[in-house]
């Protein structure tokens, strides 16, 4: 429901956006890798689209950081992309998954979407659906329900495995089928450069011969538009989709506060500090904690971190 605006164009992000969403609260380690392979089709559809040069072999992380893409994407979605990374990989390989980052990170591959089909498919805010997060099951409300849902809860225990193995291999074809799609870019831009020196070089060879002769049945108009016709440039895609990525980022609410503060919310507890959900403060760390000192009318500032070793 949150992703079916992108079928029409990119019907594979539809379907792994369907699946983490539907997924988020009975099972966030599958949910949270169909989002890993998710944005990195998404990118993926990015370099190819626009011919960015990329090492052949660099990997995900690589091509987010790489100049030619950041020269692209605003910084908010570079933030969002590096989010879900960051989460999709721990998933994958440590499962420590908690329904609640599931169903956020839901919400910032909407956001993503949205920013794509506005960027790339002259889409409009009107035309993306309206974000309904994802909801987990409801209550059992007898004794035989609480049966009938523990049953099928336990066979959905054992799929999950099942599920989360073939999500990540697909994971893993995802990355390998970028990299082919990545080479075949290389060689594509390569011929395109090629083939647009030689049609230059052409241009160039046929402005040196008389243009007129006086057997030349060519008219003042019909040359004038020749010259027209030969002078129009073609579209810069670059430029187009940075116009639509700025058109995209200026009409979404995309939180970007809040998906920065997440962010940083992430590598500190990677990093094994304990930060509380929700801004809540804890004995190694405080949010906007109170100090003196500061350029203000009166001394007192606040700082938006503070970890207490």
């Amino acid at each position: 429901m949150n992703f079916e605006h992108l079928r029409q164009h990119w019907p594979e992000l539809a379907d792994l956006g369907g699946y983490a969403e539907v997924y988020a609260c009975l099972d966030p380690q599958s949910s949270l890798v169909k989002l890993r392979c998710y944005v990195e089709k998404l990118v993926g559809s990015i370099y190819r689209d626009l011919a960015l040069p990329v090492q052949p072999n660099a990997n995900f992380i690589d091509r987010l950081n790489n100049s030619s893409f950041t020269a692209v994407v605003p910084r908010v979605i570079l933030d969002k992309l590096h989010a879900i990374r960051m989460h999709g990989n721990k998933a994958a390989h440590e499962g420590d998954v908690s329904a609640n980052t599931a169903v956020w990170l839901v919400q910032e591959a909407y956001h993503l979407g949205c920013w794509l089909f506005i960027a790339r498919a002259d889409g409009s805010r009107e035309q993306c659906p309206d974000y309904q997060a994802p909801k987990p099951g409801a209550l059992p409300g007898s004794k035989g329900e609480f049966k009938k849902k523990n049953k099928a809860l336990q066979e959905q225990i054992a799929c999950q495995k099942i599920q989360l193995d073939k999500a990540l291999a697909e994971l893993e074809a995802a990355k390998q089928a970028e990299l082919a799609a990545q080479r075949e870019a290389e060689k594509l831009k390569a011929e395109v450069e090629q083939a647009a020196f030689a049609a230059s070089r052409r241009v160039t060879d046929r402005a040196n011969e008389p243009l007129l002769d006086l057997n030349c049945n060519l008219s003042v108009d019909g040359f004038d538009a020749l010259q027209a016709s030969m002078s129009v440039e073609p579209a810069d895609p670059v430029m187009a989709f940075k116009a639509g990525s700025e058109l995209a980022t200026n009409t979404l609410d995309l939180n970007e506060a809040e998906t920065r503060r997440r962010l940083i919310d992430s590598e500190l507890r990677i990093a094994g500090w304990d930060v509380g959900a929700d801004g809540v403060n804890t004995e190694q760390v405080t949010l906007e904690h109170e100090v003196d000192g500061q350029p203000t009318q009166t001394g007192i500032g606040y700082c938006d971190y503070v970890l207490w070793d």
